[in-house]
């Protein structure tokens, strides 16, 4: 929900090229964690390699590792009262809280290279980023929030609950805007969290990837455990005992992608949400509000769920490296940084502008996404300024 691509998904046009060609000794197809195949975590590569640009690399090889420009976000509370059935399968109004974003995202979608063709985290050219510009975002229900590469976060549009007014003082490493709450992975370390009552549940630990999703969120830790908190009436907040390479929280389910690139779903099943495609391995997955989307590692989008307005009917082709799921649409991210969106358009965020991005964030009825001169346009919903970012 609200997601935008998580770590996984910032991988460079020319490793995930490499990746899915088949190079370094991979053969005819890539086997995965061997040389020159793809990788979020040392420990996903086989003996003796280590991951770089998400890629398996001998370290004699291995390039200097990109800065990790990924974000999500997380929701660590919120009220144990369940949505209606009718809310969950995309009936609700527009006042609705169920929200459905992925920014995973993430799933790698979020979302999203992030490094340009070089791989090497600053673009084309090889130069960092002005301490002013963004490098990250977060698309909530009303509300968003970018990170800057100076790790400052800025908030935009609702801020009812305190959602758009970060502490004083907060640097972020990973960043992510939920319903009524906003959360970042902080350079101190550990996960803090603002908005709606429930949003400071303190959570320790490094993570790589954080999601909010409607009163539940859930991180991946470096050593590729998920840990969950918030409402789990339905079981979403309570992941399988097994080892991650993506997650990501939506409405009332979550889903994950497991070290061997399979994806499964806890929580609410309605519509078949939280039912992925059997077969099928992915580079990483988003949950929506009443459907889900996957990235495959031939680069090809793959939904499942209600599909009642077209959300679980992504556009065809293998040229995608991210996802990222909102309330009744979901945007793709393509090898090149154009983005293409599906589903719901009552309010333009169905329609993604053209140019290339970064990175891409769905929110409930708007999506923003970070340009690569580091500033942010938002496109959909606007009736409280979510779609109205501050300057670079």
């Amino acid at each position: 929900m609200r997601r935008r691509f998580t770590v996984a998904a910032i991988i460079g046009a020319a490793a995930i090229g490499a990746a899915l060609s088949g190079s370094a000794g991979c053969g005819d197809s890539c086997v995965y964690g061997s040389e020159g195949c793809p990788c979020l975590l040392d420990s996903l590569c086989e003996s003796g390699l280590v991951c770089v640009g998400y890629t398996c690399w001998d370290p004699v090889d291995a390039p200097e590792p990109p800065v990790d420009l990924g974000t999500t976000g997380m929701d660590d509370g919120g009220s144990d009262e369940s949505p209606s059935d009718a809310e969950d399968d995309g009936s609700y109004d527009e006042s609705g809280s169920v929200d459905g974003y992925g920014d995973d995202a993430d799933g790698y979608g979020d979302d999203a290279d992030g490094y340009g063709d070089e791989g090497d985290g600053y673009g084309d050219d090889g130069e960092p980023p002005a301490p002013s510009a963004w490098v990250a975002v977060g698309a909530g229900d009303t509300h968003s929030c970018g990170q800057r590469s100076s790790g400052d976060v800025e908030c935009w549009g609702a801020n009812g609950d305190g959602q758009a007014q970060p502490p004083d003082g907060i640097q972020a490493t990973l960043i992510d805007a939920g319903d009524t709450r906003t959360c970042v992975a902080a350079t101190t370390g550990g996960v803090r969290c603002w908005g709606a009552p429930g949003a400071s549940t303190p959570v320790s630990g490094v993570f790589i990837a954080v999601s909010e999703g409607r009163a539940h969120g859930c991180g991946l830790r470096g050593d590729g455990t998920v840990l969950c908190w918030g409402t789990n009436t339905d079981g979403q907040a309570t992941p399988p005992s097994s080892s991650f390479r993506d997650v990501d929280a939506g409405g009332r389910h979550t889903c994950g992608v497991l070290e061997d690139g399979t994806a499964v779903c806890w929580g609410h099943i309605g519509g078949g949400k939280a039912s992925p495609p059997s077969g099928e391995l992915f580079m990483a997955v988003a949950a929506g509000g009443n459907f889900s989307c996957g990235v495959d590692f031939a680069g090809e989008l793959i939904c499942w769920g209600n599909d009642n307005i077209g959300q679980s009917s992504p556009p065809s082709g293998t040229a995608y490296v991210g996802v990222t799921a909102g309330r009744r649409h979901a945007c793709a991210l393509r090898t090149d940084g154009t983005a293409v969106c599906w589903g719901a358009n009552d309010a333009g965020q169905g329609a993604a502008p053209s140019g290339s991005f970064t990175q891409l964030a769905s929110g409930a009825n708007h999506n923003c996404g970070v340009r690569t001169a580091g500033t942010i346009e938002c496109w959909g919903n606007n009736g409280q300024g979510q779609a109205s970012p501050p300057p670079s």
